[in-house]
């Protein structure tokens, strides 16, 4: 059956690959921590942008064992979870639900590599001399952050340019580079208009990036993945509750923030034990999926509703990846 598939004996989560993995290896995320609060100032700013609800998420590290043991499920070929209790995937429904991003409008795409004076005209400032050719360097946008933060009266102009570089911080969290820290220059013209920059479906790009960097990663010998492992991570605790850690935060919109806070206790699931994961996925019975976690959970409109459902390519620049909804049934009550 294995010479069927696209990657054969070459996909980590074959019997014999799993049974072959070293566990004492690092693997690698490639995700960009960020747990900075936005002022009240630009949360006006940031919710005309799209990025209002994932603002109030806290990107913290995610465990590389849990994101593994996922990845060994994974089949590149129809971007789904193979598991005992069935076929499942990361759909436009979570993306929406779980860090509040737009599943639907225009499609982010644009030139690969943005002109030099991208930054200049989106922002109205010049990056350090120290940029990266095509790109700038993250520590440079948390560091003016940081200045903004500092000023007890900001103008106008200022709490604009501290939203536009806001922006620019949740882009690089939901689809971070593999440098792990710069930005490149594509992004910038992007948020150079809020009401513009929230007509996109940054959901939608969210999400393929993260199909194609799992893809990537189900590869033997492939040590590290991309992509904000995080939405894999909080979509697999609403989904299988038996993985989750407990938290004390009542669940609100986007429900991403239940599961994305310091101090989360984790007392009976496997917590950086990648063996433990292995077991309960493997063990899974019928009810240790939930299908429809958001049900008691308040609805967006029915407009997006369709949106989240439908079979279809979602896009970034110039590539596509598809959006298998009618392999998932179950996860929109279709039987």
């Amino acid at each position: 059956m294995s010479g069927l598939l696209a990657l054969g004996d070459n996909h980590i989560g074959t019997r014999e690959n799993v049974a072959a993995y070293d566990d004492s290896k690092r693997f690698r995320l490639h995700n960009h921590l960020f747990d900075r609060e936005p002022s009240e100032s630009i949360k006006p700013y940031l919710e005309r942008a799209g990025f209002g609800g994932v603002a109030k998420i806290n990107f913290r590290s995610v465990d590389s064992k849990l994101v593994f043991a996922m990845l060994e499920r994974w089949r590149p070929e129809t971007h789904t979870f193979h598991l005992s209790t069935g076929e499942c995937t990361i759909t436009l429904e979570d993306i929406n639900m779980l860090f509040g991003l737009r599943i639907d409008g225009r499609a982010v795409v644009g030139e690969i590599e943005g002109p030099d004076y991208a930054c200049v005209d989106a922002l109205g400032i010049k990056p350090f001399s120290d940029r990266v050719k095509g790109a700038v360097k993250l520590r440079w946008i948390h560091d003016e952050l940081i200045e903004l933060e500092q000023h007890s009266q900001q103008t106008e102009e200022e709490n604009i340019l501290h939203a536009k570089l806001y922006n620019l911080s949740m882009i690089a969290v939901l689809l971070p580079d593999k440098s792990h820290n710069v930005l490149h220059s594509s992004w910038f013209k992007f948020v150079k208009d809020f009401d513009e920059c929230g007509k996109y479906s940054w959901g939608s790009a969210c999400l393929y990036y993260l199909y194609r960097e799992m893809c990537k990663a189900c590869r033997v010998g492939c040590m590290s993945v991309g992509g904000c492992s995080l939405i894999l991570a909080v979509w697999t605790y609403y989904r299988i509750p038996r993985l989750a850690p407990r938290s004390e935060i009542a669940p609100s919109y986007p429900y991403a923030t239940r599961f994305a806070q310091r101090g989360m206790e984790y007392f009976s699931s496997p917590n950086a034990y990648l063996d433990g994961y292995r077991f309960i996925l493997d063990h899974m019975v019928q009810g240790d999926f939930l299908w429809r976690p958001y049900e008691k959970y308040p609805r967006c409109t029915q407009r997006e509703a369709r949106a989240w459902s439908a079979t279809t390519y979602i896009i970034c620049f110039h590539i596509m990846e598809m959006h298998h909804a009618n392999r998932v049934r179950l996860q929109f009550v279709f039987t």
